[in-house]
């Protein structure tokens, strides 16, 4: 029996398997911590659709009937014909007229063209609809808008007053307190804001499916 030796060979490290295995394990620790540190967006739902007349939506897999419940964080909804009335838990009615396309948002509506009328109650101050180049905050009032493709955008108050921000997103360009019986245009090409005058049947305030009214 004979005793015999092994000699022992260094092992080797790969080091391009090395620096994978230190970014890999990089990475993993920087996901886990984006996760747990980042806000989180949830969807909540704070609107009912009661009504609606000759309705056909651009996605053709869409059916929202009455009394559907609406979410925050949703796809834009894109009306190609009809008409809606939509109402938030807080009071506010929204009437929307097709072509539309907005975007349900938790203090409001994001409007990115299309003509809609709202009454909004004491409960409800401060509703926003937001267009791609103007906002309009609510003092407790009843107002229309009118957006178009083009950016630019009109604002109707019929009761109450309305605070216009001129301007895309927070770089508000002018604002200014709009008062019942008044209204104004905002040209998106020349960021100019003129009065118009006020049209009282250019929005439809009310719809009745059941009389088909």
């Amino acid at each position: 029996i004979q005793k015999v030796l092994y000699e022992k060979v260094p092992a080797r490290i790969n080091k391009l398997s090395l620096i994978t295995a230190i970014f890999s394990a990089a990475a993993l620790v920087f996901f886990v911590v984006l996760v747990r540190l980042a806000p989180q967006h949830h969807s909540i739902e704070l609107a009912t659709l009661t009504d609606q007349i000759n309705v056909k939506w651009a996605d053709s897999g869409m059916n929202i009937r009455n009394g559907d419940r609406l979410w925050t964080n949703h796809v834009p909804l894109r009306l190609e014909q009809g008409i809606v009335k939509i109402q938030y838990d807080d009071g506010v009615e929204v009437l929307i007229e097709s072509p539309a396309k907005f975007t349900i948002e938790r203090s409001g509506m994001y409007f990115e063209y299309g003509k809609l009328f709202s009454h909004v109650p004491q409960s409800g101050l401060g509703f926003r609809v937001e267009t791609p180049n103007a906002r309009f905050i609510d003092q407790g009032t009843d107002f229309g808008v009118q957006a178009d493709n083009t950016g630019s955008a009109e604002l109707h108050v019929f009761k109450g007053k309305v605070q216009l921000f001129a301007g895309s997103g927070t770089n508000a360009k002018s604002s200014q307190m709009l008062a019942e019986n008044k209204a104004v245009r905002y040209d998106a090409d020349t960021g100019i804001t003129e009065t118009v005058p006020i049209r009282t049947e250019a929005f439809v305030r009310s719809i009745d499916s059941s009389a088909n009214l």
